[in-house]
């Protein structure tokens, strides 16, 4: 909730519900934000499900922009997301289900699994599963899709996942790279590229903020909207006090989140000033 607001700032109020986007400092149970960097909330919202909201700017709103902008998203396409169970890939994954889109999500483990067929994945693919070989991956999305390639590859790894992805990709299909959280970044064959005519477009979210403000603009109302109706939701599988913040760091580095991590502030809650 805002609790204060700047002089000149018009567009948010005392007494809003937002989500407010951080270049840091964000560990803490007040925070001071720039206006821009905020979205309104409905003051209908129950209060869990503001708390669950603190995910939708940067996760949901980079797989909404990514897929939807520069994805070009419609029902008739088959989407293949890695790092399916964090939190851009756990939306990815709802925002192309919701256009009708076929899904296959690449994760790591039964309990991602389980949480990415319920949230509309087609099928998932386990790579810890499979063959130490370069075209198991591809074999294992095509067996999915029922040998129908790839239309759009959202990548947030980079590394092997992204490589027997882009294998599984089809003519004329799209690449978004969102992030290389394996820590090796791809380098794609651009004879590939050129014989199969695949776009490839990086999608940073942040820097919309300066360059296109009115994408994530337009981005976030129908995130928001989707959140309110209960269309799109933000899986939290850690909920810990804001003094246990090294455990929540703990658990990403150890891949046990599924979707985000929240820490919640202690007393009377937190607000913001703009």
């Amino acid at each position: 909730m805002v609790i204060e607001v700047g002089a000149g700032v018009t567009r948010i109020a005392v007494g809003d519900t937002v989500v407010a986007v951080s270049r840091g400092g964000a560990f803490a149970a007040e925070a001071c934000v720039p206006a821009a960097s905020c979205f309104r909330l409905p003051p209908s919202l129950p209060h869990a499900l503001l708390l669950d909201a603190a995910g939708l700017a940067v996760a949901a709103g980079t797989a909404d922009v990514a897929l939807r902008r520069y994805g070009r998203l419609s029902a008739s396409d088959v989407v293949c997301v890695t790092g399916a169970g964090g939190g851009v890939g756990t939306a990815a994954v709802q925002v192309a289900a919701g256009a009708g889109a076929m899904v296959v999500a690449v994760a790591r483990g039964e309990q991602k699994a389980r949480v990415l067929r319920a949230l509309g994945a087609t099928a998932v693919v386990d790579p810890s599963t499979l063959p130490p070989t370069p075209t198991a991956l591809r074999d294992a999305i095509l067996a999915a899709t029922g040998n129908k390639k790839v239309t759009i590859l959202l990548d947030s790894v980079g590394g092997a996942a992204f490589d027997g992805c882009f294998r599984a990709v089809a003519w004329g299909g799209r690449v978004v790279a969102v992030g290389f959280a394996s820590g090796s970044i791809p380098r794609p064959p651009l004879s590939l590229l050129l014989v199969k005519n695949i776009s490839i477009h990086g999608v940073f979210w942040g820097s919309h903020m300066q360059h296109a403000p009115g994408v994530i603009e337009e981005s976030m109302a129908r995130l928001v909207a989707a959140f309110a109706r209960g269309t799109l939701t933000v899986p939290v599988s850690h909920r810990l006090p804001l003094a246990r913040w090294a455990d929540a760091v703990a658990a990403m580095e150890g891949r046990a989140v599924v979707g985000k991590v929240l820490l919640v502030p202690g007393g009377a809650g937190g607000g913001a000033r703009l």
